[in-house]
């Protein structure tokens, strides 16, 4: 495969992938959330200023 290819290929995939993040974050409703997308249930909590325990994970994602 050429390096041009490749190139429209990584593209393509970013695309994709782009797509599925924003639907996955902010178009999707979750149950668990109280059936808001993520992105919206995120911003939410910067609103109230919640604090994160010392043992959340939340920071490596």
């Amino acid at each position: 495969m050429s390096q041009r290819a490749l190139v429209c290929l990584l593209a393509a995939c970013q695309g994709c992938f782009e797509s599925w993040r924003r639907e996955y974050n902010e178009e999707r409703p979750k149950k668990s959330l109280g059936g808001l997308p993520p992105a919206i249930y995120a911003a939410t909590l910067k609103r109230k200023d919640v604090k994160l325990t010392p043992d959340s994970k939340a920071k490596c994602y």
